[in-house]
């Protein structure tokens, strides 16, 4: 039985594979068959029954924290994030006044998370398709211009002004996966957050679909589900990977980004009411969009993923205009405002093993350090999965019911009295 003693104590494990004992006087009889079929193992992480969507103390949540030069953690707020949060992604841009180098201040901070909180799972953040300076693979990365993703022209393709791995190339898969199982080699990184997989998997994504056509696109496709694959085969069982992520836009891709599961421990829903899945001019919802992302979510969770789910406060976020120069305390407002429905699109989707997160961004000022008293509360066992009637969901725990009305924009979460 393979299973992952760091998440023994979490009722976190891997699922045993029977099927070579079912089947040994038979079609796996040969040991090299077997061998091969070991070797090629779809890692699938489940709950142990009785886990709830809530800790017994409320909605599990995860964290996302980018930590700049400028920014420096109080010993109040290590703790905080050590006693919020179930699991965490810390990530470090460099700076030319930082004194450590972005992993060794990374661990540091696990180190602290996990003397408060032993529990805390915590992931390191490692983009698949741009080269983030300071990130441990850039380094050697720039010394190979070969190993650029260029367009038809052979002219490179910059994102946010930034060269990108070519996953379509097996020695930057190689050199990716080996710099990952670095960054995850301290005992308090628990596993890695690989991020910006639909940038490459997506056909229609925008960061790429001006430049890569075709056979080319679905080259690099490959190339990503590749990746994953030869890092989960580096970092071995033990270590968790999640990805970024599944999303509802059949447009872009005919499964939501499913496939990439078959080598990770779970997935992120990152724009999940918000960004993509709302019209670009009016704002509202697109809701077939979230209605895809609520299935993806329950399917994922049904085959024992891990999954990450990112709500926004309606549609604001750190990119809109004006929001920047408001006091902490307006911006929380806003996330007070818009937390119900948040929740209860979250609460309609939700299996035993989903995570939420609530907030305006990704940095040290978008809101990973605010408190919500309603993520406090405990919505007991679900009592069965939500029912559906058109763009209208409702679902009932043992503490609330929940109805969610997508076509509208509204949302109840009615507590029962004590």
């Amino acid at each position: 039985m393979y299973y992952a003693p760091h998440l023994k104590e979490k009722g976190i494990y891997e699922q045993q594979d029977t099927l070579f004992e079912q089947n040994a006087a038979g079609a796996f009889c040969n040991l090299q068959v077997i061998m091969k079929a070991l070797a090629s193992l779809i890692l699938i992480l489940i709950v142990l029954p009785g886990k709830g969507i809530d800790s017994g103390n409320g909605i599990r949540q995860f964290g996302f924290l980018t930590i700049t030069a400028r920014d420096s953690l109080t010993e109040d707020q290590i703790t905080f994030l050590a006693k919020t949060y179930s699991i965490i992604t810390l990530n470090k841009y460099p700076g030319v006044n930082d004194r450590l180098p972005v992993m060794q201040e990374i661990s540091r901070l696990a180190e602290k998370l996990k003397s408060l909180n032993p529990d805390i799972q915590v992931l390191c953040y490692l983009n698949s398709v741009i080269a983030v300076p300071g990130s441990p693979p850039t380094n050697g990365f720039l010394k190979h211009p070969e190993w650029a993703l260029k367009d038809t022209a052979g002219k490179p393709i910059l994102i946010r002004n930034l060269k990108n791995y070519d996953m379509r190339n097996p020695v930057v898969r190689e050199y990716w996966s080996e710099s990952c199982l670095e960054m995850v080699s301290h005992p308090s990184i628990d596993g890695v957050f690989v991020d910006a997989i639909p940038k490459f998997g997506m056909r229609n994504h925008p960061d790429t679909r001006d430049a890569l056509t075709g056979s080319n696109s679905d080259a690099l496709s490959h190339g990503a589900y590749e990746l994953l694959r030869q890092t989960r085969e580096v970092l071995g069982p033990d270590k968790l990977m999640i990805f970024n992520g599944i999303r509802g836009d059949t447009a872009g891709w005919a499964d939501g980004g499913m496939k990439y599961l078959d080598h990770t421990s779970g997935c992120l829903v990152e724009h999940f009411c918000a960004f993509t899945t709302r019209d670009p001019e009016t704002g509202r919802l697109k809701k077939e969009m979230v209605a895809k992302d609520i299935e993806l979510i329950r399917k994922a969770s049904e085959m024992g993923k891990l999954v990450l789910v990112k709500g926004w406060p309606g549609n604001w976020s750190w990119l809109s205009a004006g929001f920047r120069e408001l006091p902490l305390s307006d911006r929380k407002a806003i996330g007070e405002k818009h937390l119900d429905f948040s929740l209860a699109a979250y609460l309609i989707a939700a299996g035993r093993n989903c995570y939420f997160e609530y907030s305006y961004g990704y940095r040290f000022d978008g809101g990973i350090f605010d408190h919500y008293k309603l993520l406090d509360r405990a919505t007991g066992q679900a009592l069965g999965a939500a029912v559906r009637k058109g763009y209208t969901y409702t679902r009932a725990y043992a503490n609330c019911t929940v109805r969610l009305d997508l076509e509208n924009e509204e949302a109840e979460i009615n507590w029962k009295s004590k």
